[in-house]
């Protein structure tokens, strides 16, 4: 009789077991496939709203910049001309040879400057944009289920020299897709949409 409440038991824990493990496996979720998308970072940083934004506040310091140094070399012909209307050696010849040396260095001193803000200005706008890029793909991956997005860069050829040729080819690295995979667009929207 004990034997007999023994095998009751353990038959019913075996079914228990069986039953629980049978209803885990349809329970489980099944994985989703996995979506893979592509992208060209070149064409959404030439023909996005938001690049061309960026790239407008950059090329606005520019002119301010530059409309500044003409200013400061106006000012330095207004001291040549005065320069070349005294006589070589007098004191007010050696004063303004003086001044036109120093605006002379200052406008040099003002280009390097200029020169080393835009290059600053542009790096922080490509910063900025390459991160909203990443963001939008992100926004656009999710929504459409990709798990994985990839950068669909060109190769120009014919290359312009064998070491651009092997940097290309070491680089590239999509070598094949098809068009419903490219979300480029979608992520230009999202982006412009901000």
């Amino acid at each position: 009789m004990k034997n007999k409440n023994l095998l009751i038991i353990a038959t019913v824990v075996v079914a228990l077991f069986t039953i629980n493990g049978i209803n885990n496996v349809i329970a489980a979720p099944k994985a989703a496939p996995i979506g893979t998308a592509v992208v060209s970072i070149p064409e959404i940083m030439q023909t996005s709203i938001r690049a061309q934004d960026l790239q407008a506040k950059v090329l606005q310091s520019r002119d301010e910049g530059v409309k500044e140094l003409e200013q400061m070399k106006a000012k330095l012909q207004v001291v040549k001309a005065d320069i070349d209307a005294r006589k070589p050696g007098s004191a007010e010849y050696s004063k303004l040879k003086q001044d036109y040396m120093q605006k002379n260095a200052a406008i040099k001193a003002q280009q390097d400057f200029l020169q080393q803000e835009l290059m600053l200005k542009n790096q922080q706008a490509m910063e900025t944009l390459y991160k909203e890029i990443l963001a939008a793909v992100e926004s656009v991956a999710k929504s459409q289920g990709y798990e994985l997005v990839l950068d669909r860069d060109k190769v120009e050829l014919p290359a312009n020299s064998p070491s651009e040729l092997s940097l290309a080819i070491q680089t590239h690295k999509v070598l094949y897709y098809t068009e419903p995979m490219d979300i480029t667009k979608k992520v230009i929207e999202v982006l412009d949409s901000k």
